[in-house]
């Protein structure tokens, strides 16, 4: 299930079944831009840095949450 994340104060309530633990993966694909343009205006000198290359042409970042334990209701 993919659910996007509008705002940084979304939430939403994904129903479970039964117990135990799960984790979830975060995809940075809109925050991509942002990351690129306002390292750049603070630091021009880094348009050739290979960590904002890394990040101007490979992959969304990805992060997985720390364990999140459900019990049964």
């Amino acid at each position: 299930m993919r659910l996007p994340i509008p705002d940084a104060d979304w939430r939403q309530e994904v129903p479970i079944e039964g117990k135990g633990f799960v984790r979830a993966e975060i995809v940075a694909i809109a925050s991509r831009e942002r990351i690129l343009t306002t390292s750049l205006a603070a630091l021009p000198q880094l348009e050739r840095h290979p960590f904002l290359l890394d990040i101007a042409n490979g992959p969304p970042r990805r992060a997985i949450s720390n364990p999140i334990y459900f019990a049964e209701a």
